[in-house]
């Protein structure tokens, strides 16, 4: 198949969307497809040929045109959808279907595309926008008004598509509760499996970053509001206090970084606590980073299915992670990892302590993780992906065949004496 993906998040722009899309690519271009995706226009180092040649990426990169930088995400920029720059290329491209991942610019792209070319489109929603992380970050106000018509939005979006895919069960119950005109289906975003590096390689990462001899909790993604760092933050200074051992490593970049490490030093936390600043992905994985933490923690409450929480997984590290959105269907109780009422510091604090202090508890969560990891191989998600594909493409062919058949039927009726 021709596969046309169109998403407004990806790189530069580093996020569990980007990582998503490229996860996806990848493998589609491995099992035999075409893949050509549509993102906002980059300026700068991160050309689109240059992330072309460097080798993380097995699809063709187009741009559109016209994009502004965003002011609260740095490498982010807002598409303004043109169509007719991009309409020759993808007619020449031809494709079988259309695949939106956001639901803005780039989105929209794709949905008027498609729509003038005639293709099916699926959609997949990655981001509960209407949260009030992320309305601060649009400078909007967190009233629960203003949170129905970022809802309203999306599911009007999502509605132009022939087909509606989640990650998680919460996204689509709730888009479901919100007016979805169509069920939608659940696909994990996927997650390669990724090769092992020897324990030794996993000793000497951990010694170069100063970290022998500690027990270290790991965060990986983007600092941002919406990901509530400051209660992990919170959370770990009482962990500091009753076990000196304990070691934070927070990897990525991100608008609040400054705000976070002023935050470090005020609770005294420098020796506690390290920044290691952005990591190529490509590095990350390969150097399966994951494993210096003993436990992921997370205290992002928004999330739909995050990429680092399964690629954590993978690398079998139990996790730890609020009881919201789409984690609870991968931070099971228990059996992957802990779960935490959200915002709630005391309970995080408590959640720590515990995996500290039960090997057992850690290695048994991460056994279990790194099972429910490779259920959600790529491999296997991309045999869904392209099954959804399949179906949409028929039920629009179908439909065309019962609407020439309704015409010849009416045809019929009027030509007869």
């Amino acid at each position: 198949m021709n596969i046309a993906i169109f998403t407004d998040s990806f790189l530069p722009h580093v996020s569990g969307v980007c990582s998503a899309v490229i996860n996806q690519a990848n493998e589609l271009a491995r099992q035999g497809h075409y893949v050509m995706i549509f993102r906002p226009k980059a300026f700068g180092q991160n050309t689109k040929r240059k992330i072309e040649r460097s080798g993380e990426l097995a699809a063709k990169i187009r741009d559109v045109a016209i994009s502004l930088p965003s002011l609260r995400q740095p490498g982010l920029r807002i598409a303004i959808p043109t169509v007719a720059p991009n309409l020759p290329t993808l007619r020449r491209f031809r494709p079988d279907i259309v695949h939106v991942h956001t639901e803005w610019g780039c989105g929209w792209e794709g949905g008027m595309l498609a729509k003038m070319l005639r293709k099916p489109l699926v959609g997949t929603f990655h981001t509960f926008f209407a949260e009030p992380e992320y309305l601060k970050q649009f400078h909007l106000p967190n009233h629960r008004l203003t949170q129905e018509m970022m809802w309203r939005y999306s599911v009007f979006f999502y509605n132009h598509c022939d087909r509606i895919l989640s990650p998680s069960r919460s996204v689509a119950q709730q888009l479901t509760e919100r007016g979805a005109e169509k069920i939608p289906h659940l696909m994990s975003n996927g997650i390669p499996q990724y090769a092992r590096v020897p324990e030794e390689a996993i000793v000497r990462e951990r010694k170069a970053l100063g970290l022998e001899g500690t027990f270290v909790f790991l965060y990986v993604g983007r600092l941002s509001e919406e990901k509530s760092l400051p209660v992990l933050l919170r959370a770990f200074q009482q962990v500091a206090v009753q076990r000196a051992e304990a070691r934070l490593v927070i990897m990525g970049d991100g608008p609040v970084r400054k705000e976070l490490e002023v935050m470090m030093s005020t609770m005294g936390l420098e020796a506690q606590v390290l920044f290691t600043g952005s990591i190529l992905h490509v590095e990350l994985v390969k150097r399966n980073l994951p494993r210096i933490g003993q436990v992921f923690v997370t205290a992002s409450k928004t999330e739909n299915q995050p990429v680092s929480l399964l690629e954590a997984m993978s690398f079998g590290v139990p996790l730890i992670g609020p009881e919201a959105k789409g984690i609870p269907e991968l931070v099971r109780p228990g059996q992957t990892g802990l779960l935490f009422p959200p915002d709630d510091t005391a309970a995080l604090t408590a959640a720590m302590l515990r995996m500290m202090d039960d090997a057992g508890l850690r290695q048994r969560c991460g056994d279990a993780a790194r099972i429910l990891a490779e259920e959600n191989s790529i491999e296997n998600i991309v045999h869904q992906l392209t099954f959804h594909y399949h179906q949409t493409i028929e039920a629009r062919r179908t439909r065309k065949r019962r609407r020439a058949i309704r015409r010849l039927r009416s045809r019929a009726r009027f030509s007869r004496p």
